[in-house]
């Protein structure tokens, strides 16, 4: 199947993660907006 890959965005101040994309394709830009996305939009 293959490896998977998570991307974490962690905030700098209080070391929480606040978003997270989980996939099975490479690291690229495109899971780092993944997981911005993540972050940023309503819970």
């Amino acid at each position: 199947m293959g490896r998977p890959w998570l991307t974490l965005a962690v905030d700098h101040y209080s070391g929480m993660v606040v978003g997270y994309h989980l996939t099975y394709a490479p690291p690229s830009a495109a899971s780092v907006l993944a997981a911005l996305r993540h972050a940023i939009l309503p819970k």
